[in-house]
């Protein structure tokens, strides 16, 4: 594939590793240093926990409402299951991973259709993979990158079956995992370091026949746009991990998690920012994407020709 078109608008959809907001910046770095004049613009709809079914529930609001011409969906790792590779082996954990796989490959196809249905050109990429082998105090899942690879499979199927584009993190960072000398990803052996997105944004400028920089910092002028994202991100984490109900009334949401501020009803500590965050924003969620849209054209739009 060529690059995106002029004029294009390009909604980035997946997990956490969409929603951390670190392999995106780069891509419009590239494109606003190289291609000041294309008028692409890009949208961080990452989901922490998501998986195709959180695409589906969020789509007119999360995706639609940014009249995209393109969608780079990446999702696989939450729709595994992998957390079930951790309970004994049982005929009953084996039918629940079948049933996940199962389940991921009709959401898939309705994410697929749901997308085509409103002219937004699908570019599928198939699901990093698990890092099972690398040396380290976890030792992870036993048999977390096969899994993984059997997503990854069936999404190269599906893509050549219905002619969409395919980029493929899953073959690119395994072999990363193989021949880096420098670690890519972090001791959860799911999510990447910052070298690891890295990576990832030169998988995908390479499947547009681009070529990345060499590897710096995130450019200081994204900083502020990176930081508005990431509060309307973390809205979402909460809705999908949490709430559970996108179509829950707002003061109920608001009731529910004020009250776990409350009594500090965290659940598992990794969700107290998602909670705090969703309390002190969610009312705002509209002016957030109004300031995003100010941020995007403010500070990133023609950065390299002021």
């Amino acid at each position: 594939m060529n690059r995106f078109e002029n004029g294009a608008r390009v909604c980035f959809i997946g997990d956490s590793l969409v929603a951390a907001n670190q392999t995106l910046p780069r891509i419009i770095d590239h494109y606003n240093k190289y291609f000041p004049n294309s008028d692409v613009r890009f949208f961080n709809c990452g989901t922490s926990g998501g998986s195709y079914r959180s695409l589906i529930n969020f789509f007119e609001d999360d995706v639609l409402s940014h009249k995209p011409t393109h969608a780079v969906v990446a999702f696989g790792v939450n729709d595994s299951q992998r957390d079930l590779l951790g309970e004994p082996r049982s005929v009953s954990r084996l039918n629940k991973l079948k049933a996940a796989f199962e389940n991921y490959k009709k959401n898939v196809k309705e994410s697929y259709d749901l997308l085509t249905s409103h002219g937004i050109k699908m570019i599928i990429c198939t699901p990093a993979p698990y890092d099972e082998y690398t040396p380290g105090e976890n030792p992870g899942y036993r048999g977390g990158y096969a899994i993984m690879l059997g997503y990854a499979d069936f999404i190269r199927a599906f893509a050549k079956e219905n002619s969409i584009e395919l980029c493929d993190y899953h073959a690119f960072l395994s072999q990363m995992l193989e021949t880096e000398t420098e670690p890519v990803y972090s001791p959860d052996r799911v999510h990447p370091l910052p070298h690891g997105y890295y990576l990832i944004a030169k998988c995908f400028l390479a499947h547009q026949g681009l070529e990345i920089d060499e590897e710096a910092p995130i450019p200081e002028y994204l900083d502020e746009w990176i930081l508005t994202v990431g509060k309307l991100r973390t809205i979402f984490g909460t809705e999908h991990m949490l709430i559970k109900d996108y179509k829950k009334p707002l003061e109920e949401k608001m009731a529910l998690m004020e009250e776990k501020v409350r009594t500090e009803n965290w659940g598992r500590p990794v969700f107290e920012r998602f909670i705090r965050g969703f309390v002190a924003e969610k009312r705002n969620q509209d002016e957030l994407y109004k300031k995003i849209d100010e941020l995007y054209e403010k500070d990133i739009i023609g950065h390299y020709s002021k």
